[in-house]
């Protein structure tokens, strides 16, 4: 068998495999948010790598559900970070799959071991959106996905009514770094030029305002506040390693 090169159609197939195999991983980035909001998929949004989160204790479960869909793990990448990241590859294509373990490390940590049963294919819609918000050095195209996910999505009390922001107020209410990264990302968003995302129900600025707001007045841990008191002085996120072939 060999991969699909279209990313979407891809992780569709990968998705469908570990569901029959009852191996615990879920699609994030982009391709996860194209699969979940309508709005994005004629913006022009270019897709070629996939990214998963998996339970930890399956690494060679994975690397053998990949293995028969025609995926090259990368043995020595594997053997070196196999605790934290798995990472194969479609020769043809030249698609890179990465699967994280347990937790995303990028600008910040996010622990997603009790957040990975909230959907059947994806991350929740909070932990899609939280993926993109803890971003530092954020892109356009981050951007156009957080606009895609507020747009397509209302803001809820729990993942089954949309994207959950009690679970993120608690988050960003007990890390001042998390909060400050997303806070700067809500308010770069109504800045944004989102008219490539076709209609959606909600206006993703309104929709960042309210969250943002959400954010700010949720009452704060006394790590936040200690942390909040050095502010920018000291850097307050990670700058993530590029991995190549």
């Amino acid at each position: 068998m060999s991969p699909i090169p279209e990313p979407p159609a891809a992780a569709e197939r990968i998705l469908a495999a570990a569901r029959e195999k009852a191996l615990l991983l879920r699609l994030m980035g982009g391709v996860a948010v194209y699969l979940r909001c309508p709005s994005i998929r004629g913006a022009g949004r270019a897709y070629r790598d996939l990214d998963f989160v998996a339970a930890s204790g399956l690494g060679r479960r994975i690397e053998a559900l990949f293995s028969s869909l025609g995926y090259l793990a990368d043995k020595t990448f594997n053997k070196l970070n196999g605790a934290d990241r798995l990472m194969f590859w479609d020769d043809a294509s030249g698609q890179r799959v990465d699967v994280l373990i347990d937790r995303l490390t990028m600008s910040h940590e996010i622990d997603l071991r009790r957040r990975l049963e909230c959907d059947e294919r994806t991350l929740s819609l909070a932990d899609l959106l939280l993926s993109k918000l803890q971003i530092h050095q954020i892109s356009d195209r981050d951007l156009l996905d957080i606009a895609a996910l507020l747009a397509d999505h209302s803001l809820a009390e729990d993942d089954a009514g949309g994207i959950n922001v009690l679970y993120l107020t608690t988050l960003c209410a007990d890390d001042w770094g998390l909060f400050r990264t997303c806070q700067i990302n809500l308010e770069r968003l109504c800045q944004f030029d989102a008219s490539a995302l076709s209609r959606a129900p909600h206006d993703p600025c309104q929709q960042s305002t309210e969250l943002l707001r959400r954010l700010e007045g949720a009452p704060k841990s006394l790590k936040w506040k200690a942390r909040a008191a050095i502010g920018e002085r000291v850097q307050w996120y990670k700058v993530p390693e590029e991995v190549g072939r």
